[in-house]
């Protein structure tokens, strides 16, 4: 059998008495008007700084995939010049090259749309 404290079999649980402490002390918060101000501030400020955050992850990711097609640009550039032919890695670094400029192209837009 589980050994039970006396209080537990008294039924005294801290449960009730926290519920009814934090029921009392949110109805003296939320008549606070300094309470309520600066929950009001808070959510401006969080809101403006998630807006500002999402743009710069737009513009910071539109970098990468821009640098990524540079990349793929360049062994194109070097995979043409080096065969003097057309081939399977050059269409590939091609098709590569127009995929992420097209990423990074399209969150830029994203990203001037949003602001």
């Amino acid at each position: 059998m589980v050994e039970m404290s006396s209080s537990r079999r008294r039924g005294f649980r801290w449960g009730w008495w926290g519920a009814a402490a934090t029921h009392v002390g949110s109805n003296m918060v939320r008549k606070n008007r300094t309470v309520n101000a600066l929950a009001s501030a808070a959510q401006v400020a969080l809101r403006s700084v998630s807006k500002v955050g999402h743009l710069l992850w737009l513009e910071v990711t539109g970098l990468f995939f821009v640098a990524f097609a540079a990349i793929g640009g360049l062994a194109a550039w070097h995979d043409y010049y080096k065969h003097k032919m057309l081939s399977v890695r050059l269409g590939a670094a091609i098709c590569f090259m127009v995929v992420f400029a097209w990423f990074g192209l399209s969150s830029f837009w994203r990203a001037r749309s949003k602001a």
